[in-house]
């Protein structure tokens, strides 16, 4: 069964991702579902109940989105530079940037995406604290 998802949905579901939420799509009604990955004995349970709830309850009506972890992100950078970039310096620039440590200010801007954020209105004030950097 072929679906086509909107670009703004697939980057909300990226910044979910990106945040530490599992990230549900419903097959037929386009909607969104969301919640912390590390929810289990969080204490927050419970304000996050209707959306799991949802998925426990029809589990086969959803597709599941799971974060690509730090390897395979790598390799869609790697394979995106070797497809799009056919410059040789800058092409070769793009491959040093991908492969260095990353800076100080990459290293803050993950940490902070990876801390979960258990609250709804803790959630909407992290995403608007990414979209202002």
């Amino acid at each position: 069964m072929a679906i086509e998802i909107k670009t703004e949905t697939l980057k909300e579901i990226a910044e979910y991702l990106a945040m530490g939420m599992v990230c549900f799509y419903h097959k037929t009604n386009c909607q969104l579902v969301y919640f912390p990955d590390e929810l289990e004995s969080s204490g927050y349970e419970e304000e996050w109940a209707d959306e799991t709830g949802k998925i426990e309850a029809a589990p086969d009506d959803y597709f599941e989105f799971e974060k690509m972890g730090s390897h395979e992100s790598f390799k869609v950078m790697e394979r995106f530079i070797s497809d799009n970039i056919s410059h040789i310096p800058t092409h070769n620039k793009f491959i040093d940037a991908i492969s260095r440590k990353k800076s100080r200010l990459l290293i803050l801007i993950t940490s902070f995406l990876t801390i979960p954020i258990f609250g709804k209105n803790g959630l909407r004030i992290k995403i608007k604290l990414i979209l202002s950097l």
